[in-house]
């Protein structure tokens, strides 16, 4: 019996989006697990590049408030908020601390980054578009940070600690549901990255030259001679 239409046009789609899809996979898995590794060289200048852009952004997010971003005397993957009233003073006139915390950078922000960069350097795109996807996509990752770290100071600034700012009904319930989802959570944050990777690295089309298959090569001529043996 000849051989069914299906098996003459090769491996099927599973087969193929598989071959294509695990080696993807491991450049992938070998890039964040370096990206991860590699926290130690150059995490001291990334917290002192995110303490910077902190208190830019937070420093004074209030007609009282005062946020102080400090580097941690322990280790290199935290920094330290500190909370202070300006009405609040000591005898040398300055700002008296009312809540100190600990906020992890490498597995709180810096993780998020990683497993974006790694997808973009593992996505079958050209060079030149795979440069611009991952600047771009580091900067809206930035984005969801600051976002982020921006709802944690709103939530501790409206604490029974600090008081230095009054939210009732509406927005107090709105921001303890985002302190639930991006604060806490850890997963909401790898499907942001997961979603700025499609929207940094394809185009329209992209999807279905990853994941078609190859068309079938052509059919090999027949032999008239061979038929009439």
């Amino acid at each position: 019996m000849g051989k069914s239409p299906s098996n003459a046009a090769g491996p099927g789609f599973h087969v193929v989006w598989a071959r294509r899809a695990i080696p993807l996979l491991g450049i992938f898995a070998v890039g964040y697990t370096l990206l991860m590794a590699l926290w130690p060289v150059w995490g001291g200048v990334y917290s002192r590049f995110y303490r910077s852009a902190a208190a830019v952004l937070f420093a004074s997010p209030g007609s009282r408030a005062i946020v102080h971003f400090h580097p941690s005397r322990d280790t290199g993957d935290e920094v330290k908020v500190t909370f202070c009233d300006q009405r609040r003073v000591d005898a040398l006139g300055r700002p008296v601390p009312l809540l100190r915390i600990a906020h992890d950078v490498r597995y709180g922000d810096y993780i998020y980054l990683a497993f974006l960069a790694a997808l973009i350097l593992a996505t079958p795109i050209p060079p030149r578009r795979r440069a611009w996807a991952l600047l771009w996509g580091l900067v809206l990752m930035h984005v969801f940070m600051a976002f982020r770290l921006g709802i944690l100071i709103l939530y501790l600034l409206n604490s029974e600690q600090v008081a230095l700012l009054s939210l009732n009904g509406f927005w107090r319930q709105a921001l303890l549901l985002n302190i639930q989802v991006f604060t806490i959570n850890i997963l909401p944050g790898f499907v942001v990255a997961i979603f700025i990777w499609a929207l940094v690295c394809f185009r329209r089309g992209d999807w279905a030259r990853l994941v078609m298959p190859p068309p079938p090569p052509p059919a090999a001529p027949r032999c008239e001679g061979a038929l009439h043996r």
